[in-house]
């Protein structure tokens, strides 16, 4: 879920701090990526209705194979045009995610029942969307995602809890660029640079600037933290009656969350839950459970080809004519010269973001010199 509505708010309040660019911008660069939200997203994406019902890519077992698609995919557009992808997979989650995971569970068990009534109905379009709600990424299928990725020659990282806040971790260390993820919670953790949209080929990514948004809040870091958890997060129940509006006034006004709850209290509008546990939210938030400091360097390796051809066409089905293209395309892309970043030539100052003030222009006149 992420961090409820707070996309919307930073639109509104902070659009300098949103800017949209090719994913050429990112040549050279290194991104962290959540696996397993990407993981869904390929999977919601290849169900589909017609006339012979639901559908969805599957192997010869009936395990779904559309997640290892996109992943193949993915992974080689960014080797294409010079980015760096890291694959970052979900650990672990934390004891106060528990509640929403419950949410999650009984929400899927809700949809299928739907799901099932929409096909006896034969409502192919409400049937699709209920079915979009029951996506289950099981063990197996994170397994399948590793093993090919790790053939491919891409780094494959197992997060000891939350991807997003190890990928978002890399980006505070220095190892990655930014955060390839829907989810907005990565700001959350820290992430300097937050990338959205790489679902399709067309259209440019979207770049969230942590250090803009936190600029045209007017709010320190610990602020933005207590913003994101009163708008509602995925580690605390939400406040009924505070959205993402009324959540920025009252950080504005009070600045902190144990300023603001009394008077969130003493309304009757406002329901505060009895298990609004902010502070375990705040010390999630603020220290997460991420790799250390010396993890070893990101490597990237020619793909195994005989093993990943085993793996794709004799174990999931793929079509080999997909697979020997993909890894032409992978070894097209490794046989170039490593291609430079702008300013690596030129300097910082040519590849500013547009919302970075330039240097000050001198008001002083220029004296002429004596003929």
């Amino acid at each position: 879920m992420g961090i409820k509505q707070l996309m919307s708010l930073i639109n509104e309040k902070a659009a300098a701090a949103v800017r949209k660019v090719p994913l050429e911008t990112y040549v050279g660069r290194i991104i962290a990526c959540d696996a397993s939200m990407a993981m869904y997203q390929f999977i919601i994406a290849t169900q589909f209705s017609s006339s012979q019902g639901l559908a969805m890519l599957t192997d010869d077992q009936g395990t779904p194979t559309a997640h290892l698609l996109g992943l193949f995919n993915r992974t080689i557009l960014f080797l294409e045009h010079g980015v760096k992808p890291v694959w970052v997979f979900d650990g672990k989650p934390p004891v106060m995610k528990s509640g929403e995971l419950e949410r999650r569970k009984k929400a899927k068990e809700e949809a299928k029942d739907n799901l099932e009534a929409a096909k006896e109905e034969g409502n192919l379009e409400a049937a699709a969307k209920f079915a979009q709600r029951t996506v289950h990424i099981s063990r197996e299928m994170t397994e399948d995602a590793k093993l090919m990725l790790r053939l491919m020659g891409v780094p494959v990282i197992e997060a000891p809890g939350e991807a997003e806040a190890q990928c978002s971790s890399f980006v505070t260390l220095g190892s990655a660029y930014g955060v390839a993820s829907e989810d907005l919670d990565s700001l959350t953790f820290g992430a300097k640079y937050l990338l959205r949209g790489f679902n399709s080929k067309k259209e440019p990514i979207t770049e969230v600037c942590l250090e803009e948004v936190l600029r045209a809040f007017d709010m320190p870091m610990q602020e933005f933290v207590d913003l994101c958890i009163l708008c509602g997060s995925d580690y605390t129940d939400a406040i009924q009656g505070v959205g993402p509006v009324t959540a920025f006034k009252f950080i504005k006004k009070h600045h902190s969350l144990e300023a603001i709850l009394p008077e969130l209290e003493r309304k009757p509008k406002y329901k505060v839950p009895a298990n609004f546990n902010y502070e375990a939210a705040r010390a999630l938030f603020s220290a997460p459970d991420v790799l250390p400091p010396s993890h070893p360097p990101f490597t990237w390796q020619p793909p195994v080809d005989d093993q990943l051809k085993e793996f794709l066409i004799g174990g999931k089905g793929f079509a080999a004519v997909r697979v020997d293209s993909g890894l032409a395309r992978i070894k097209k892309v490794q046989g170039k010269p490593a291609q430079t970043r702008l300013e690596n030539f030129f300097g910082n100052a040519v590849v500013k973001r547009r919302s970075e003030p330039g240097p000050a222009k001198s008001s002083a006149k220029k004296q002429r010199k004596p003929k």
